[in-house]
């Protein structure tokens, strides 16, 4: 019995190492190539938005595209690229979509008295750099605006809101955001 029990965790243990061992050599293959893409995509995040600093704090943010201002709030999931992404598929062309990274979000830090209103504010004063009187709000997931709240993030200026059924039922791209 026993010689019958060390042949079996012999077994195990041999199988636990070209286990082990595959997937060694699985990460030492695809890590170079993952790394690489990641660069890639950081020096793209970082390529295509601009920092706003004011009184009310420092904001990330892209404008991208001609046309009726519209103001886009992102997920859970990113920051100004998803909300670009999220307008740009919910409304097509025609737009011109400011984007911003919400607290916490890629390059807009968590200020020490964060809040919805001084988030609000930070949001007029980037409407007010940019010149903008009334904008269109829109914004999917954790970032989507509610009709009891939106005045309040964005207290100046709100023309009309997009539901954000309408950006969630957004025909999705073939291959995803670039």
């Amino acid at each position: 019995m026993g010689s019958k029990r060390r042949r079996n965790m012999k077994i195990a243990l041999i199988i636990v190492a070209v286990v082990v061992g595959i997937a060694a050599v699985f990460v030492a293959l695809t890590y170079p190539r993952y790394h690489r893409e990641m660069q890639a995509a950081k020096v793209r995040l970082l390529s295509g938005s601009e920092i706003l600093k004011t009184d009310h704090g420092t904001i990330e943010y892209a404008v991208q595209g001609e046309g009726t201002p519209v103001l886009t709030l992102h997920g859970a999931g990113g920051g100004y690229d998803q909300g670009l992404w999220l307008g740009k598929m919910a409304l097509g062309d025609g737009y011109k979509f400011i984007s911003v990274s919400r607290y916490g979000y890629l390059r807009t830090p968590i200020p020490t008295n964060a809040s919805i209103k001084t988030q609000a504010a930070l949001y007029k004063d980037l409407l007010d750099h940019l010149n903008i009187q009334k904008v269109i709000g829109g914004g999917g997931s954790a970032g989507g605006l509610r009709p009891r709240n939106s005045p309040t993030i964005i207290p100046k200026g709100l023309v009309r809101q997009l539901c954000q059924e309408r950006l969630k039922t957004a025909e999705l791209p073939q291959t995803g955001p670039r």
